[in-house]
């Protein structure tokens, strides 16, 4: 699989078998956009879908200098919507997820790291909007991240 794609699957995999985004072994998040096979990139969720979670690529540029050696830091974000205007479960749920990017593992190894061969960068930009899905009060939490991808452009 492609380098990028590598590391988007090691980002569901850290999150869906983070312990701190489950209850009761079974995902916090009802719906998950993954925009794998028949995904539609229309996103619209229902309030009874809530909170959902999206995993996509930012516009994104490739550093001149990083693509001599062929590697880059790849934007990634999620974009999250849970219920209610109050931020404690948002809040509560970043945590959650910046953890799971760094600590969450298969035979002790993470899986960004496993993926990649980086741990992810400690640059993260977080914003709120509150907004309203069918007259339900939502939060649209979109955090950015950044991964170390490598890949051999010639073999």
């Amino acid at each position: 699989m492609p380098a990028l794609t590598d590391a988007r699957l090691a980002i569901w995999d850290a999150v869906e078998n983070w312990a701190g985004l489950q209850s009761g072994g079974v995902s916090v998040f009802k719906r998950l956009y993954k925009f794998d096979g028949d995904d539609s990139p229309e996103i619209s969720p229902h309030p009874d879908q809530l909170p959902a979670l999206l995993v996509d690529r930012p516009d994104d540029g490739v550093s001149e200098e990083k693509n001599r050696i062929w590697e880059w830091n790849a934007g990634f974000k999620f974009l999250m919507w849970t219920t209610s205007w109050n931020l404690a479960n948002p809040e509560l749920y970043e945590i959650e997820l910046i953890k799971a990017l760094f600590q969450s593992a298969a035979n002790g190894t993470p899986y960004i790291v496993a993926a990649t061969g980086f741990l992810p960068q400690n640059n993260f930009s977080i914003k709120h909007t509150r907004v309203k899905i069918d007259d339900t009060k939502v939060i649209e939490m979109e955090m950015l991240f950044r991964l170390r991808v490598r890949f051999n452009a010639l073999g």
